[in-house]
């Protein structure tokens, strides 16, 4: 597939302008609001795959990776046929592990839950419940002991990406767009949080463009440690502004300029 053009985005397009087209199009995709899941799911492995910075360079440059693809290199980068065998035995002493690949949305990060998975083993298909981990990374795996007669169960979770929240480990950051005017004189918004808690938030008078908020205990949790939730501050000029209020601004700069 051809990421770029899932995207709508050029080969030389900066990280920004790739999450905001994978923003504008998961928002208009995404199966919860009626869009297709078949081209959700493309939109996100793309996403996944161009907002990576070595995942990116791994599939612009996919014959770099297949030219070393086969040779063990010893410590020094020479070949150490030695220890390629040393690591064949071990491989092949070790029990048997069952890898599952399940996908989950962040809000399932957040608050934890129970998934239903199903294993293709020699004797058949076997159905598990497992546990999902509060603040599991992206790509992460888990092994389930205890539950397969030959073998581990190893659940790899990769976590969709959220058309609302962007992860920075366990801080969630998210942008809300003002009017200018709103910045100038301060207002309040309502801001829902992952867990669907509904704040008021203060917008003090004056508040610049780019500065950002922080609620905090707001964000992931993992390990008896919370993240926090930050709101960075974006600005819109209105589509109407009133002739008295134009007047007032070129007054307020003329006496600026003086």
């Amino acid at each position: 597939m051809d990421y770029y053009n899932i995207l709508g985005v050029t080969k030389t397009a900066t990280q920004q302008e790739i999450k905001q087209a994978y923003r504008r199009l998961a928002s208009k995709h995404h199966p919860d609001r009626g869009g297709d899941t078949a081209e959700f799911q493309k939109i996100e492995e793309a996403y996944r795959t161009l907002s990576d910075d070595e995942k990116r360079q791994q599939y612009d440059n996919p014959n770099l990776q297949q030219n070393f693809a086969g040779f063990p290199f010893g410590p020094q980068g020479g070949f150490n046929p030695f220890e390629e065998m040393f690591n064949q035995f071990n491989r092949q002493r070790q029990q048997r592990i069952y890898t599952v690949t399940v996908f989950i949305k962040l809000e399932q990060v957040a608050t934890g839950s129970m998934e239903t998975i199903n294993v293709n083993t020699p004797a058949g298909g076997k159905t598990f419940q497992i546990s999902v981990p509060k603040g599991i990374e992206d790509g992460q795996k888990i092994n389930y002991e205890n539950l397969m007669p030959d073998g581990v169960l190893q659940i790899m979770f990769r976590i969709h990406p959220h058309p609302i929240f962007e992860r920075r480990r366990l801080d969630l950051i998210s942008t809300k767009e003002l009017s200018i005017i709103d910045l100038i004189l301060g207002t309040t918004i309502s801001f829902t949080t992952i867990y669907n808690q509904t704040l008021e938030i203060t917008i003090h008078p004056r508040t610049k463009p780019g500065s950002s908020l922080r609620i905090s205990g707001k964000g992931l949790e993992a390990s008896n440690q919370r993240g926090d939730q930050y709101i960075l501050i974006t600005a819109s000029i209105p589509d109407i502004i009133s002739t008295e209020l134009i007047t007032a601004l070129e007054q307020e700069r003329n006496k600026t300029l003086n």
